[in-house]
């Protein structure tokens, strides 16, 4: 019996709601959050000084802090629990053998997609990406390291795969909850260049999250490709050339095998069953 044939019969408004809650409230407390802080450091210091690059990290880092709390309490709620402790060292086994594919699945995956948005200029498409862009890789880099390649992944995944993935699996059958969390991340990043690239590694993100059942798996995958796309594009910036097409290829093939060996283990998985 799947999870999902477990709970009694629901309206679909009922169903969204109880999806969306934790979405909305975690919304609703950094927005608070960030802008009480930004309006106190404006006061104290400028305007200017309450929207540069680095205040903008920090005030993002405290408000991604401040939904910690709701979010650890949602996460033991929703979090569903091993048959048995056979099981959850099964799980960590298999997790700490599997981390170098999973890191570079990642790696592969989001500099790939990364690379081809570049060349195929789908980047330009959007002032609200290019004003984020500025807005993120604008700020010290150390900083801007720790906050959008640490603490931002660190708090989505708790949010979208350890809260809404085991919420949309109480009430949807696997081959939807992976899909419809995807898009819930996608859309959350609100403009088409972010919301297309985010789609496609909330899919990786949210297949690994249920392969592995551990939330280390996903934080793995989330934090290396925030790390290493943060780090190149201060660097060296993202190329556009032939070179980063070909390029771009090998790492998209080679993210589309691994894709294909866990959508293969997950289908094995559930004939097993």
């Amino acid at each position: 019996i799947k999870p999902y044939m477990r709970v009694p019969k629901q309206a679909a408004i009922l169903k969204t709601v109880k999806v969306l809650t934790p979405l909305l409230l975690y919304w609703l407390i950094e927005l608070l959050v960030y802008n009480i802080s930004a309006y106190i450091v404006s006061m104290v210091s400028s305007y200017e000084k309450a929207v540069s690059p680095d205040m903008s990290a920090i005030l993002n880092a405290l408000a991604a802090i401040s939904v910690w709390p709701y979010l650890a309490v949602c996460y033991k709620k929703d979090k569903p629990e091993d048959i048995s402790d056979m099981v959850t060292k099964r799980r960590l086994t298999l997790l700490k053998r599997d981390w170098p594919l999973i890191t570079a699945y990642s790696l592969a995956l989001s500099l790939g997609l990364n690379l081809m948005l570049q060349f195929i200029g789908f980047v330009n498409i959007s002032d609200s990406y290019e004003k984020t862009a500025a807005t993120q890789y604008g700020a010290f880099f150390p900083l801007g390291l720790v906050v959008y390649g640490i603490l931002t992944p660190f708090t989505e995944e708790l949010l979208f795969r350890g809260v809404m993935q085991n919420r949309l699996q109480r009430f949807f059958p696997t081959a939807l909850v992976l899909p419809m969390d995807a898009l819930i991340f996608g859309c959350y990043h609100g403009n088409p260049v972010q919301m297309l690239y985010a789609f496609i590694m909330g899919l990786a993100l949210a297949t690994v999250y249920h392969y592995y059942g551990h939330l280390a798996a996903p934080l793995i995958m989330h934090i290396s490709a925030n790390l290493l796309i943060y780090i190149l594009t201060r660097t060296y910036g993202i190329a556009s050339s032939g070179a980063s097409l070909i390029f771009a290829f090998v790492l998209l093939t080679a993210a589309a095998m691994c894709s294909a060996f866990y959508a293969g283990r997950l289908i094995k998985r559930a004939h097993m069953k």
